[in-house]
């Protein structure tokens, strides 16, 4: 369940979308998709809280804003909806948020949906300043063990060119990719 053979269809859609007048992502054309059936390898090294509070949750939002650079003015529209999106999220139950910690300092966020076939990694980042620490690799166990906890022992992603080597190292097996577009209107 964790891989699949699906592609996509038609084919030859991503010429088709350029085309249309689509251009490949500026920040991130292709990504690579990876899956895993079996605990990373490692031991996490690094305290990673699953968040939940919305001050943890916030904390960890805004610690992703910084590593990814988003411009002030995008935070200010997030900050004013990040309350209402917590109570959503947590409501749900779907979706989980996570903080790794290094010496007690936020260093790292990681996010996962959890499906009924798989938890899929989406997003994690590091501060530039606390890479090389293992704090993403935690970040990556810490989902795992929730993955098993809810008894879908699987994890899908699909990576950009700095998560996908760790990735890699740890046990994910390639099984796809994704190319993204942008419409240019």
């Amino acid at each position: 369940v964790c891989s699949s053979d699906l592609r996509s269809t038609p084919p030859g859609l991503a010429g088709r979308l350029l085309a249309l007048g689509l251009a490949p992502d500026a920040e991130a054309p292709d990504l690579t998709s990876l899956a895993i059936e079996r605990r990373p390898t490692g031991d996490p090294v690094v305290e990673v809280r699953r968040v939940s509070s919305f001050e943890e949750y916030r904390t960890a939002v805004e610690l992703d804003w910084v590593v990814w650079q988003i411009p002030a003015q995008e935070r200010d529209r997030r900050r004013s909806r990040a309350r209402e999106h917590w109570r959503i999220l947590e409501a749900d139950g779907t979706v989980g948020h996570y903080l790794a910690l290094v010496g007690g300092i936020p260093a790292g966020f990681a996010r996962v949906v959890f499906t009924p076939w798989a938890a899929i990694l989406m997003g994690g980042a590091t501060l530039p300043g606390l890479r090389g620490r293992g704090v993403y690799t935690a970040l990556v166990h810490a989902r795992w063990n929730d993955a098993v906890a809810r008894g879908t022992p699987c994890l899908t992603v699909a990576a950009g060119a700095m998560s996908a080597p760790i990735l890699r190292r740890i046990g994910f097996r390639q099984v796809g990719g994704v190319r993204l577009f942008t419409d240019r209107l």
